[in-house]
């Protein structure tokens, strides 16, 4: 009788360890997954700032046991002030340790081993991670919890912002720049075209903490990339074209005309394919063999890259002998910190618009990342009239100037 109630009391353990993990599954995978795409909000904030990889790495939002909690990206933890984060050279960086360089606190993740972070007191703390778009991903409350972080999580519960105590606006403040503008709103925003306008169209926008910004498109064709040269050549305003070899041999007047209007050109690949540009020597390959034909279509060569989604993105990350390789090879790579998101179909020009305007207010070096699109076209005369109104001066990047590039 007692090996019996034994074996029984195993089973019931047995089948209790797999409906928990069926409800963490369940709590984990099976619900959607949170991307730029289906929100007109960013996903992540740390503090003040809206995440700059949200378009590819957005926090993932889960309910487990009755709590709400969020997948937020490993890479995100690197942009909280005192923080270091270092990955081993496992595949898919199944070994990684996340350490407060001020206080020591660490957690160190050997996921092959176990779902268990040790601590720097030796101590283990249960830690699941997920792999997720070729990022690893952990539990907010787990990870504010230990290393003594607080959170917000938006009332439509599909935005969280976390915060090291550095927060110095309300987060309904962050997220109202991304609402939608309101009939009334738009009413009074849109100058007379029949009455001379006797004030600016846009009011001066204070707290801009740049006096230049760095204007980066991507992507060219015939219809609003022209739109986009003459606004610019309309304002005196410079701004950086980074054009791929298939739209270099398609559009090759519009190369000339970015060229001598004084804009900067930096090559994009030669056919946006980041499946084909994983080795070193693949990717090195794209940029020369795009570089030789920009040199037989106008007899110049240049040395501003930038590679289809960035140095670090969905289907691409560089590590850091990449990224000296191509710096050996004579190449200065350009990413970004600003997403204008004018790419998505979900952003109209309002939006996009917003988005720059809240991020231009805490960034110092800003970098916009915009494509020639028909939101681009549209948006880019107000932003022109803002960024004017604020002193701010939007340049094309230059060889001198200091590349922003992912970690």
């Amino acid at each position: 009788m007692i090996g019996r109630r034994k074996q029984g009391a195993g089973w019931l353990r047995f089948a209790a360890v797999w409906l928990i993990a069926a409800a963490f599954l369940v709590g984990t995978v099976a619900l959607p997954k949170l991307h730029a795409t289906e929100v007109k909000t960013p996903t992540l904030f740390y503090n003040d700032t809206a995440w700059a990889m949200d378009m590819y790495y957005p926090s993932l939002g889960y309910i487990i046991g009755g709590t709400e909690d969020f997948w937020i990206p490993l890479s995100f933890y690197e942009e909280i002030a005192d923080m270091r984060v270092r990955r081993g050279a496992a595949k898919n960086h199944t070994v990684f340790v996340i350490q407060d360089t001020e206080t020591e606190k660490y957690l160190s993740f050997n996921i092959n081993d176990s779902s268990y972070a040790q601590t720097e007191r030796g101590t283990l703390l249960l830690v699941n991670t997920m792999l997720y778009s070729k990022e690893r991903y952990l539990p907010m409350r787990e990870m504010c919890r230990y290393f003594g972080w607080t959170f917000e999580i938006s009332d439509d519960h599909k935005s969280v912002r976390i915060c090291d105590g550095g927060q110095k606006k309300q987060f309904s403040e962050l997220l109202a720049v991304y609402a939608p503008p309101t009939a009334d709103e738009t009413e009074t925003t849109d100058a007379p075209v029949t009455e001379p306008v006797t004030e600016p169209v846009d009011q001066p926008q204070d707290g801009y903490r740049s006096a230049t910004v760095y204007l980066t498109f991507e992507d060219i064709e015939d219809t609003n990339t022209p739109v986009l040269l003459d606004t610019l050549a309309a304002h005196k305003a410079k701004a950086t074209f980074f054009v791929s070899g298939e739209q270099m041999s398609e559009y090759p007047d519009l190369v000339l005309r970015i060229i001598t209007e004084g804009h900067a050109l930096g090559l994009h690949g030669m056919n946006g394919d980041e499946y084909s540009m994983q080795k070193t020597e693949d990717i090195l390959a794209s940029f020369d063999e795009e570089n030789e034909l920009l040199y037989a279509l106008i007899r110049r060569k240049v040395r501003l890259i930038r590679c289809p989604n960035g140095s670090r993105s969905g289907r691409l990350v560089l590590t850091d002998a990449q990224k000296t390789a191509l710096l050996d090879a004579g190449y200065i790579m350009w990413d970004w910190n600003i997403s204008a998101m004018d790419h998505d179909p979900a952003y109209s020009a309002d939006m996009v618009l917003a988005k720059i305007d809240a991020a231009m207010k805490s960034s110092y070096y800003p970098v916009i990342r915009m494509h020639c699109t028909a939101a681009a076209a549209e948006a880019l005369e107000p932003l022109l009239l803002r960024l004017e109104n604020a002193g701010t001066t939007p340049a094309a990047i230059a060889l001198t100037d200091t590349p922003v590039v992912f970690p």
